[in-house]
């Protein structure tokens, strides 16, 4: 990202503005929601840094950090933009794993500056390479999927036939393995095929491990988000459940419900040992599946940032951005969490829907003739009642400007190539 990030010639903010300005860094969904958040309750004025064409830019409350040019992110280039900026102070937010990579990595120098709330840079790394994931639940005695972390195709190649029942290859960085094949994993048919595709994504630069396939519906996914402070309290904990998903097999959410903390409590006692034994500070989200096979959750990830429903979490009534940002700032988050929201802080037994991809799921159903599949009337009624990631009354142009892309890229693949 060498020369992503240029010099402001201007201050972004003025200097009497009453609060500490926030420096979000990241694009998609993700960014909307942090944009959205602290637009909306007008806490502190906020900035992206996103590519121009990116959907967050559409918000109303976007407004670009002046001098940043699109690229690659790297701590170097970060750290020598935030060191010539003119702003004061700003409070950094992560919206991606490559920024948050970026920012852990800062310079002590500037941590007065450019404040955080985030685990050490040694958890960051632990938490975002699957492979030290593995060992780090491993030692902390969590329980989580049966992994293997090759580190040539002979490892592979000398394990039995039984070890590739159920499993697939899991990048060990995800957000990189994503951009590129644009899906998650990789299934594996058999030792000798394992072997192959490790040479594969290998010879692209890639790393990755052999990892047991939990079995069971979408439902057995459960989602922990949750927040700690800097002295290491957990200040807040949303619970939602999977209803629907796509892709079928390592898909995201594509219909959701807000459950009690209670459904999931054996998990969130397996999570909090490993929050207190990685020190850890700042957002989560954890995703596990219930293991119908022993009764255990499984934990299979943990995102170290803000993720794609991180707006439904905070309608639901837990104020993420405000914790993170007060954490920051060293401000007291007593009396953060607002009341009258059920027994756990929130709002359980709503519903989010993310309709373009229920959509791609119900045709996919379709297609194959899938006798259970959930009819389209019954898709519409829980899209209309359901929080969206994109569409929001109050912020109506980013789902205008995705619809159009949609409609768009709809007529090219769809109905052009009949009129050739």
């Amino acid at each position: 990202m060498d020369g992503q990030l240029g010099h402001p010639h201007e201050p972004v903010v003025p200097p009497d503005a009453p609060l500490v300005p926030v420096f979000a860094f990241g694009a998609n969904v993700t960014a909307l929601s942090v944009v959205r958040s602290f637009g909306r309750s007008r806490r502190a004025p906020v900035f992206l840094h996103a590519p121009k064409a990116d959907l967050a830019c559409r918000s109303r409350w976007y407004r670009p950090i002046p001098g940043s040019r699109e690229g690659e992110p790297s701590a170097r280039s970060l750290a020598t933009f935030l060191e010539m900026s003119p702003v004061e102070r700003a409070v950094l937010i992560p919206c991606s794993d490559h920024w948050v990579d970026a920012i852990a990595q800062l310079p002590e120098s500037l941590a007065s500056r450019f404040p955080v709330s985030l685990a050490p840079p040694e958890t960051v790394r632990a938490f975002l390479d699957k492979g030290e994931l593995s060992a780090l639940l491993t030692r902390v005695g969590v329980p989580h999927p049966r992994t293997v972390v090759p580190t040539c195709a002979e490892d592979l190649e000398r394990l039995p036939e039984e070890a590739y029942e159920h499993a697939f290859l899991k990048p060990r960085a995800s957000q990189r393995f994503l951009d590129h094949y644009k899906v998650k994993a990789l299934h594996v048919r058999g030792r000798a095929d394992a072997a192959a595709r490790f040479r594969e994504v290998s010879s692209a630069g890639f790393q990755v491990l052999l990892q047991e396939y939990i079995p069971g519906p979408p439902t057995g996914h459960y989602f922990i988000d949750g927040f700690v402070d800097g002295g290491g309290a957990v200040r807040a904990r949303f619970a939602r459940r999977r209803l629907r998903m796509y892709p079928e097999d390592f898909g995201n959410s594509t219909l959701m419900r807000s459950v009690p903390l209670a459904e999931v409590a054996p998990a969130i006692a397996d999570l909090d040992r490993l929050l207190v034994h990685t020190r850890y500070r700042g957002i989560f989200s954890a995703e596990v599946k219930l293991d119908v096979r022993d009764g255990l959750y499984k934990l299979l990830e943990v995102n170290v940032r803000p993720w794609w429903y991180l707006d439904f979490a905070e309608s639901c009534g837990i104020p993420f951005c405000e914790l993170y940002y007060r954490d920051a700032l060293g401000l007291p988050l007593d009396g953060v969490n607002p009341t009258g929201h059920g027994p756990d802080g929130y709002d359980a037994g709503r519903l989010c829907a993310y309709p373009y991809f229920d959509f791609a799921l119900y045709n996919s159903m379709r297609g194959r003739g899938v006798p259970w599949r959930p009819s389209l009337l019954s898709c519409a009624w829980s899209w209309i009642r359901a929080r969206q990631p994109i569409f929001a009354w109050d912020d109506p142009m980013p789902a205008l400007t995705n619809f159009s892309f949609l409609v768009r890229r709809f007529v090219r693949y769809h109905i052009l190539p009949f009129g050739k």
